[in-house]
């Protein structure tokens, strides 16, 4: 990974609980991996293990530490058999929105792709909280295996 680069795997989402943590459409975990007692969908994908059975109006709310302040480069590691198949937004520390992104079909739920997000926030070193919001006026059908923050430098 590049130097200054954090990855926060998508099935590590807050463990705050339901409509805290994460709002998931159903109670129980569909994908049948890890925190089997809790709501989040979470498979594994020929051993990427990844939040899945997407749907629209869920989101999952995270924490990461970024090592340097400056420009950030988003990325989220999706995919999806479908197309169109989904829209998300990423909101860090409650304001500064980067999206909607609309995922690009990778061919398969197993077929990985590493999609860029439109805009690049500036975060200071230390400590940020972001939310994975799924857009609820699109079709949903993908999964993330990780979001990814690359630092860009001190713009």
């Amino acid at each position: 990974m590049p130097d200054g680069t954090v990855r926060v795997q998508a099935e590590d989402c807050s463990r705050d609980g339901k409509n805290v943590g994460y709002h998931d459409a159903e109670d129980d975990n569909k994908g049948g991996t890890q925190r089997t007692y809790e709501g989040v969908d979470i498979c594994d994908q020929n051993g990427a293990i990844d939040v899945c059975w997407i749907r629209d109006d869920e989101w999952m709310r995270y924490s990461v530490e970024v090592p340097k302040t400056g420009t950030y480069e988003v990325a989220a590691r999706v995919s999806s058999l479908y197309s169109p198949a989904g829209r998300f937004t990423l909101t860090v520390d409650g304001s500064r929105t980067t999206g909607p992104v609309d995922v690009k079909t990778t061919t398969s739920h197993d077929a990985f792709m590493l999609q860029p997000l439109p805009e690049t926030p500036h975060l200071t070193r230390g400590a940020h909280e972001f939310v994975v919001t799924v857009d609820p006026a699109a079709y949903q059908n993908f999964n993330i295996d990780y979001v990814e923050f690359r630092y860009a430098g001190k713009h």
